[in-house]
């Protein structure tokens, strides 16, 4: 009779298990600890990239906001109502004074609608004689001494991620002289301007013409990692 014996049914001890389970564990740990280091990296380029994007927008919209806009119909001799491309590169009525220059007249403003794209203002500022000024001709403000309010851009909300904003922060003002000149303070900025221009006279050319503004672009959006990002633009505005 030949003899057979079962083969012996070997398995993991209990120990083996727990070490496998260990390494196991300590494998997913690491595994998931790198996919979100590489998540958050993910988001600190990618909240890097549209918040400088969104500083250069900010800065070119300053700069165009210091050059204006154009007459998009004819300007009648005593017509106070501008129809302009953007209103929105015209700075708003304030109580010391807006002011904007179309061809050689030097208006004030009373009232802004960006909606409608009309400007409403008060002709003959320093005097001049009113003329019908043709479409397409320059409409750009008179930025004594402006602030970052005044230089601030215009941005749509469907160019910026959901929490984010962009505005003017700083302004500082360039005082020709010695040698070379400085940036200074706007009380200097208004002295110099009202010595070179008393008051009530308004003159694009009687201000420095040359600011250096701060622009700041920051979102609380989590997904860009809440970013912060600023960069500096020189803004020249008036002749020279």
């Amino acid at each position: 009779m030949i003899e057979r014996h079962a083969a012996a049914d070997e398995g993991f001890t209990l120990v083996e298990v727990l070490m496998a389970m260990l390494v196991m564990s300590v494998a997913v740990l690491v595994i998931v600890d790198g996919l979100a280091f590489m998540i958050g990296i993910g988001r600190e380029h990618r909240g890097h990239a549209v918040m400088e994007a969104a500083t250069r927008s900010g800065s070119t919209s300053a700069v165009a906001v210091a050059n204006g806009t154009t007459l998009t119909s004819d300007l009648g001799a005593s017509a106070t109502t501008l129809s302009v491309t953007d209103a929105s590169l015209l700075p708003p009525a304030a109580p010391e004074g807006t002011f904007l220059t179309i061809g050689t007249e030097v208006v004030r403003v009373l009232a802004r609608n960006t909606t409608t794209g009309t400007v409403t203002v008060q002709r003959r500022v320093n005097g001049e004689v009113s003329v019908v000024v043709p479409a397409g001709t320059v409409v750009a403000p008179v930025l004594r001494c402006p602030t970052a309010a005044q230089l601030s851009p215009s941005l749509q909300s469907a160019d910026l991620p959901d929490g984010s904003r962009v505005e003017v922060v700083s302004v500082d003002y360039w005082a020709p002289g010695g040698a070379g000149g400085t940036f200074t303070a706007r009380s200097a900025c208004l002295a110099a301007y009202e010595a070179r221009c008393p008051p009530p006279e308004v003159l694009a050319e009687c201000g420095f013409g040359l600011v250096r503004a701060t622009v700041r672009a920051s979102t609380t959006d989590s997904r860009l990692n809440g970013k912060t990002e600023e960069t500096v633009v020189l803004v020249r505005q008036g002749g020279r």
